[in-house]
């Protein structure tokens, strides 16, 4: 039990859910968890509690960015994570692959579950005392806006998006 409180949440997360991570369409999350983790040191590992009371400790853009992201990967609406969730969820079920689109909801759910927790860390729990103030450049910020305002966009404004990868799967096909 020791071993498995010291693995990382990434660590638990891939060795469960093999190819999963490389599926999703934001790239919003890797972002955060990698400035995170270059922001703790290289030689300290990720944990979830790392991520205690981030909002409150200055990382209110990373923390909100990661609460949107988390929650569109989920497949919640109006993020750009619902629209794909959408049109996948349509795909099985218009040809009669039930089974398969009751895993996809239970695996949303599940999912749902894991990211609530992390932003639950993230805004409700309080820091310990040890994990210092979080500084954001702006690079680094302005990134994370900008991925965070386009998950919204996308979610909200996706037909756009839709005609023109329609249109140009025509034009390439025939």
């Amino acid at each position: 039990a020791h071993a498995r409180a010291r693995q990382t949440v990434g660590e638990r997360f891939l060795r469960r859910f093999p190819g999963w991570f490389c599926q999703q369409q934001s790239c919003g999350d890797v972002e955060t968890i990698f400035g995170r983790e270059y922001e703790l040191g290289l030689e300290r590992r990720l944990l979830l509690d790392s991520f205690r009371g981030l909002a409150w400790r200055g990382g209110i853009v990373p923390a909100v960015s990661m609460a949107v992201f988390c929650f569109s990967l989920t497949g919640l609406p109006p993020l750009a994570g619902f629209v794909g969730k959408f049109y996948l969820f349509a795909a099985v079920i218009q040809q009669e692959l039930y089974f398969l689109a009751l895993v996809g909801v239970l695996n949303s759910v599940l999912s749902l579950f894991y990211y609530v927790k992390i932003v639950r860390t993230m805004f409700l729990d309080e820091p310990k005392g040890g994990e210092g103030y979080v500084a954001v450049d702006f690079h680094n910020g302005a990134l994370l806006g900008l991925l965070t305002i386009g998950t919204v966009v996308l979610g909200v404004f996706w037909r756009p998006l839709i005609d023109f990868a329609a249109n140009s799967a025509s034009f390439f096909l025939g």
